[in-house]
């Protein structure tokens, strides 16, 4: 008789649980990321003498970069294989951590946490895609569910860890060791990933749309950076500039993914999605919930601190 500890379908189960676990906890690092800062942003501030606006690019920055890599990083998966691509992103992940962790001035901290946010952006579809291989069908819900809820989780966490961390003060590192905890982490999440996540690529993959990165990028930098920057520089000309560029620079995007659709049906936007009104309508209600929550905790965070 067979032993079942040591049978192929308990060794496949096994490896397949390692996987998802790998997958599971970079998701939840990714997201946590995105908050572990608002807690530390005053102590911050305070140790390298940042400017407020510095401040605000530490978390915005981040996030741009992950939203505008996003798409670009599900679709690079796709063609040069989603493990790898996990991989890459993670090490980068990683190493940004370390170089946020590292910084000695605002500017090389909101530099590291753009390539944070951007490694961040082409390793998480990773995980989705690695799921859609390693499950069948009906298998899937349940794991999507837990990826689901460890996206709230992970913003959560990183608010309570964030906090805690920079309070504890652990071996006199202040707030880089909200960044020098992703550092061990990536390590083992690099080395097991080579271990027990699967190679996959898609048989039929869309072409990566660079040019629409490149636009949509743009615009969202020539709306994001005058009204972050806008007050310090004193309304300066140039940024009138900036915000009069916008709109013919998102207007060009729109034409650039139109152009796309038609041409090639791989355009980084869908936009006869929006003729849904169910998606549109969704969208809307997630922008909204988005700014409320965001802007609350922020601001809450950072007045109990310091007013």
């Amino acid at each position: 008789m067979k032993n079942e500890e040591n049978s192929p379908d308990r060794g496949a189960t096994r490896s397949r649980a390692f996987a998802t676990t790998v997958l599971m906890v970079a998701t939840f690092m990714d997201l946590m990321d995105s908050t572990i800062t608002n807690v530390a942003l005053p102590t911050i501030g305070k140790d390298l003498h940042a400017t407020p606006e510095q401040l605000e690019w530490t978390l915005a920055g981040y996030v741009i970069a992950f939203a505008t890599l996003l798409l670009t990083g599900g679709r690079l998966g796709d063609v040069f294989g989603h493990r790898r691509i996990f991989v890459i992103g993670m090490v980068g992940f990683t190493l940004a951590s370390l170089g946020a962790a590292l910084s000695q001035t605002g500017d090389l901290l909101v530099a590291a946490r753009m390539l944070q946010g951007g490694f961040a952006g082409i390793m998480v579809p990773q995980v989705l895609s690695s799921v859609q291989v390693m499950f069948a069908p009906e298998e899937r819900a349940p794991v999507l569910g837990i990826i689901g809820a460890l996206s709230s989780l992970g913003a959560i966490g990183g608010l309570i860890l964030g906090g805690w961390l920079v309070t504890a003060d652990l071996l006199g590192m202040g707030w880089r060791s909200i960044f020098l905890v992703n550092v061990p982490v990536g390590v083992v999440l690099v080395a097991a990933a080579l271990l027990f996540v699967p190679r996959s690529r898609s048989e039929h993959p869309l072409r990566p749309d660079l040019a629409g990165v490149l636009l949509g990028g743009l615009g969202v930098f020539l709306v994001v950076f005058p009204l972050t920057d806008g007050r310090a520089a004193g309304w300066a000309w140039w940024i009138w500039a900036m915000l009069t560029a916008a709109p013919l620079v998102i207007a060009a995007f729109t034409w650039q993914q139109r152009r796309m659709f038609k041409a090639h049906g791989s355009p980084l936007l869908p936009l006869p999605l929006f003729r849904d009104r169910g998606f549109a309508s969704g969208q809307l209600v997630q922008v909204l919930s988005s700014i409320g929550n965001g802007g609350y905790v922020l601001i809450l965070l950072y007045y109990v601190q310091s007013a």
